[in-house]
C-alpha cells in the first residue's frame, strides 16, 4: 500500500492536514472530496481518519483542533518503528497557514494523485491482458473497460443536488437554446414523433414482436430514415447478414421484390424500375450495419465506443439499433442465470449510450401470449409482461412498444370503421418515461362505438403498412375514431349520443 513508486504528494497530504487542523470549518467539503484512501503517506493516512472522528466538535465553533486530543485518537490504531514523534508530528501541522479556501484547493489537488494511482494500476493490469489468448475484440474490450472504469468513478458526482434551486434560470437559458432531448423518428413516423417523442439521449428505447412479424424490417426503416438526416446510425444484428439488409434496403426502395434483387433474375419490368431508384439506392448516408450473433455484453460496449471515435464527430449524437436482446454466447448457471444476464446486459447497453451520447433502440422477442396468428385480437396479450426473457428489459425501457401484424378482426374493423386502408401492422406504447409534445400521458385507452352502437375500449395504437420491405405510416387508432365518427353524422342526424360517448380526439 505504501510504496514510493507511485504518484503521491506528501506536501499537499500535509498542508490538507494542517489546514483543516486550523480550519475545522473546512471539513464537511474536503471529505466530499477525500477519503483516507487518498492520504499515500502512513501516519497522514492515520491522522485524517483520526481526525473525522473528532473533528464534529470543532465545525461548528471553528476553534482549532486539540493536537493532544488527536493524538490520543490516532495512536491508538497507528504504530511506527522509525521513532516518529507524533505528538510533535501533530503540532508542526499546525504551523500550516493555509485558508479554507487553499485547503479545499488542497484536497482537490490530492484527489487527482489518487486518480493517477488508480489509473497506473489499471494500466499495469491492462498490459498483463496482452498475454491472453482471447479474441482482439475481447481483448480491447477489456482494455478499454479498465482504464474507463477510473474515469467512470471519478468522473461522477456523488453530491445530492437540491432540485429547487435555480429552476427559473435553468428554464430561461433552455427557452432562449432550445433543444432536443434526442434523436427524432424518421420524417416517415410523424406521428409517433408527435405523441412519443425522441429516443432520448443515454436511454433505450425496447420494441417487442414475435416472431417473423417484420421487427429487422422497421428497425431498418428507422435507421434509414435517422441517417437521411445526416445522424449516424450503428445497426447491430444478432441475426442476419450486412449484404440481406442492403438487399432489402434495395428492395424497399425500388420496389423489386427481394428474391429478384437477391438473386439478379430480375423480370422485365425491374430493369426500368431500378434504373429510376439508382440515384437513391446510391445516396451515400451514415448508416452503418454490423453482424454480431455472438457478441456478449463487453464486446458490444467496445464496439459502440469505436464508431463513436471513427464514425462521429465530436459531440455528435449517434443512434444506436440492437436487433435482438437474447443471450449471445454467455453462459449461464445457478448464480447467473439468464434473466440477470439480459438485465445486465441492457444495462450495460444503456450506460455505454449514456457515456457515449447515443440513444438505442433495441428489438426483443414475446412470449407466446403475445403470439397473434390464427387468433382474434382479444385473445393476445398487449402489455408489458409479453416482453419475452427478463423483467429488467421492460424495466430499464425508456420507451417499451408491441409491435406486429393485426389479427384479422382488427384488420377488418379499422378499415370498415375508417372506410380506408389502415395498414397491416400496429405499434402499441406500453410505456414512456419521457413522451412528445401531444403526449397521451397516462390516457393512453380509446373507446370505440361499432355500428350496433356497442362500446369497446382498447389501447392507443399507430397504424402501418408493411409491404416489400417497406414501412409506412398510416395514422393512429384517433384518426380511425375520428373518421368513424365523421361517418356516424352523415348518416345518422341524430347522434349526439354517440359523440358524447366517443373517446376519441379531433383530427388536427
Amino acid at each position: 500500500m505504501f510504496d514510493n513508486d507511485v504518484p503521491h504528494s506528501k506536501e499537499l497530504e500535509k498542508e490538507v492536514l494542517g489546514g483543516l487542523l486550523n480550519n475545522p470549518k473546512a471539513f464537511p467539503e474536503v471529505d466530499s472530496i477525500l477519503t483516507t484512501e487518498d492520504f499515500y503517506s502512513k501516519e497522514n493516512y492515520y491522522i485524517y481518519f483520526g481526525l473525522t472522528q473528532v473533528v464534529s466538535d470543532y465545525v461548528e465553533s471553528g476553534q482549532k483542533i486539540n493536537a493532544a486530543i488527536l493524538h490520543d485518537k490516532v495512536s491508538s490504531v497507528f504504530s511506527d518503528k522509525r521513532g516518529l514523534d507524533l505528538l510533535e508530528y501533530i503540532r508542526d501541522l499546525q504551523f500550516c497557514t493555509a485558508s479554507t479556501e487553499d485547503t479545499i484547493k488542497a484536497a482537490v489537488g490530492l484527489a487527482k494523485f489518487t486518480f493517477k494511482r488508480d489509473m497506473l494500476k489499471k494500466l499495469r493490469e491492462s498490459i498483463k491482458l496482452l498475454s491472453e489468448e482471447d479474441s482482439i475484440d475481447k481483448i480491447t474490450s477489456d482494455v478499454y473497460e479498465n482504464v474507463t472504469s477510473v474515469e467512470k468513478m471519478y468522473g461522477c458526482s456523488n453530491q445530492p443536488i437540491n432540485v429547487t434551486v435555480n429552476n427559473s434560470d435553468r428554464i430561461k437559458d433552455r427557452v432562449n437554446t432550445p433543444r432536443d432531448l434526442g434523436i427524432p423518428w424518421p420524417d416517415q413516423f410523424s406521428e409517433v414523433n408527435k405523441i412519443m417523442g425522441d429516443l432520448v439521449i443515454g436511454q433505450i428505447s425496447i420494441i417487442g414482436a414475435r416472431l417473423k412479424q417484420g421487427k429487422t424490417t422497421m428497425l431498418t426503416t428507422i435507421a434509414e430514415g435517422v441517417a437521411s438526416r445526416g445522424t449516424p446510425v450503428l445497426f447491430l444484428d444478432t441475426e442476419m447478414e450486412s449484404d440481406l439488409i442492403a438487399d432489402r434496403r434495395t428492395a424497399a426502395i425500388s420496389g423489386i421484390p427481394c428474391w429478384e434483387i437477391s438473386t439478379g433474375y430480375f423480370e422485365e419490368s425491374s430493369f426500368q424500375k431500378f434504373q429510376d431508384k439508382a440515384d437513391e439506392i446510391d445516396k451515400e448516408k451514415p448508416f452503418w450495419h454490423l453482424h454480431v450473433p455472438l457478441a456478449d455484453d463487453n464486446q458490444l460496449c467496445s464496439i459502440i465506443r469505436r464508431f463513436k471515435h471513427a464514425h462521429c464527430e465530436k459531440g455528435q449524437k449517434f443512434l444506436v439499433i440492437y436487433d435482438y436482446m437474447h443471450l449471445t454466447g454467455e453462459k449461464t448457471s445457478s448464480h447467473n442465470q439468464g434473466w440477470q444476464i439480459l438485465t445486465d446486459k441492457t444495462t450495460r447497453l444503456k450506460a455505454v449510450c449514456s457515456e457515449m451520447g447515443a440513444a438505442c433502440l433495441a428489438a426483443v422477442q414475446l412470449n407466446r401470449t403475445g403470439e397473434n396468428k390464427n387468433r382474434r385480437s382479444n385473445q393476445v396479450a398487449m402489455d408489458l409482461a409479453t416482453i419475452a426473457g427478463s423483467d429488467g428489459i421492460a424495466q430499464k425501457g425508456d420507451k417499451v412498444f408491441w409491435w406486429g401484424q393485426k389479427a384479422e378482426d382488427k384488420l377488418h374493423t379499422d378499415n370498415i370503421e375508417g372506410q380506408g386502408d389502415f395498414g397491416t401492422h400496429m405499434l402499441i406504447p406500453l410505456a414512456s418515461r419521457i413522451q412528445g409534445k401531444h403526449a397521451m400521458g397516462f390516457s393512453d385507452n380509446r373507446t370505440r362505438i361499432s355500428d350496433d352502437g356497442s362500446e369497446i375500449s382498447e389501447p392507443f395504437y399507430f397504424n402501418f403498412s408493411v409491404i416489400n420491405f417497406q414501412v409506412t405510416e398510416c395514422g393512429t387508432l384517433d384518426t380511425i375514431i375520428a373518421r368513424s365518427r365523421n361517418v356516424r353524422r352523415q348518416n345518422d342526424s341524430n347522434n349526439e349520443q354517440n359523440q358524447e360517448r366517443d373517446g376519441a380526439v379531433e383530427l388536427e
